[in-house]
């Protein structure tokens, strides 16, 4: 995360991009050796050959780092752009909070109906939607779009979330479900900041190479990171064919865990 956050500073030179990133391969080869050598490890690796929690763990990160990317660029947005008040843009993504909560319940009943791997991509789906919304923006206005297009991508997250909670977690014996929680909570705080450092990188490279007026370089920047959400969340609606064409869980026990 730190070598992409330097890649957004035009200050940053090679080394302060390089050598963090570099530390990270190391230690990152480092845990995986010890986790290999260890007769108790935190993280058994055998447990990513379950493809459900793979794959799962996988779409929960690329959710998250589409969520929070979307909240970082529209709050600028709407804020250096259209010079919204922090209030202002608060009650803007109002909508987007309201449906996050209508996109737990639609997620519980597509999983009754379809099965878990159909319900799995309605998500990403709607993320993609609202996606395309979101890149007619421009400098001049945009807030219907910011509302509408956020509203529908606020609901196709939490959708996601409780699918991909629901997929991790599955088919697992008590004594992995506090690891494949686990898991699934550190894949998802890594793509929050996983977003942010993208968004944060691709706005500045394309607002700098676009020039111009401000607004409108800026503009063009949050546009590109709105059509990389737009492509994160077609990834992550692929990813959903790898998942078991399980039926939907007859139990509610499957959903108490998230509280639903």
């Amino acid at each position: 995360m730190l070598a992409l956050s330097q890649m957004a500073s035009p200050e940053a030179g090679i080394v302060q991009v390089l050598l963090p990133g570099l530390l990270a391969v190391v230690l990152g080869v480092i845990f995986i050796v010890v986790e290999r050598r260890s007769q108790h490890p935190l993280v058994p690796l055998s447990v990513f050959r379950r493809r459900g929690l793979s794959v799962a763990n996988l779409m929960a990160l690329l959710t998250i780092a589409i969520a929070s990317l979307l909240a970082f660029i529209l709050t600028l947005y709407l804020q250096s752009v259209l010079g919204f008040s922090p209030m202002v843009t608060g009650l803007a993504f109002l909508p987007a909070g309201v449906g996050g909560i209508a996109g737990g319940q639609i997620a519980t009943r597509a999983i009754r109906r379809m099965g878990l791997r159909g319900a799995s991509a309605l998500g990403p789906g709607l993320i993609a939607l609202g996606s395309v919304l979101l890149t007619r923006i421009t400098p001049a206005g945009g807030v219907a779009w910011v509302v509408i297009g956020y509203l529908i991508a606020g609901v196709g997250i939490v959708c996601t979330v409780v699918t991909t909670t629901i997929a991790a977690t599955a088919h697992l014996g008590p004594e992995l479900q506090g690891l494949a929680a686990g898991l699934l909570n550190t894949a998802q705080q890594v793509g929050a900041a996983l977003g942010i450092s993208l968004a944060s990188v691709v706005a500045t490279s394309i607002a700098l190479a676009a020039g111009g007026a401000p607004v409108v370089a800026a503009t063009t920047g949050y546009r590109a990171t709105l059509y990389l959400a737009l492509g994160l969340s077609v990834i992550t609606a692929a990813l959903t064919t790898l998942l078991a064409d399980e039926p939907a869980p007859r139990s509610r026990q499957a959903y108490e865990h998230i509280g639903l």
